[in-house]
């Protein structure tokens, strides 16, 4: 059986793309939005935290990556990512969750 791996964040940076050694660091800030049991429109903003450390991708971030602007980081059948620090109650969205992409 053949299965595709697909990983996307998609919102705003907070800030701009920081250096980390040989990677960049970009704070990516998406929102959910939804209606609680009374009707009333609810939203709340996860920020996610993205390393990235392939090169090419590295230089390109660190030269455009800018506090507010859209963005899409994703990756697909490659590489790997690792989720840190999962809220132990998951009814708590306000967390932060790190990804680290590679090639």
């Amino acid at each position: 059986m053949h299965s595709t791996n697909l990983f996307i964040v998609r919102g705003y940076a907070g800030a701009d793309a920081k250096a980390a050694g040989k990677a960049a660091k970009v704070i990516i800030a998406t929102t959910r939005v939804w209606c609680d049991d009374k009707k009333a429109k609810v939203e709340k903003t996860d920020w996610v935290t993205v390393t990235i450390l392939n090169g090419k991708a590295v230089a390109f971030a660190l030269a455009s990556v800018k506090k507010g602007d859209p963005v899409r980081a994703g990756v697909q059948n490659c590489g790997w990512f690792i989720s840190e620090g999962w809220p132990e109650d998951l009814h708590d969205r306000h967390h932060r969750q790190h990804f680290r992409f590679a090639d």
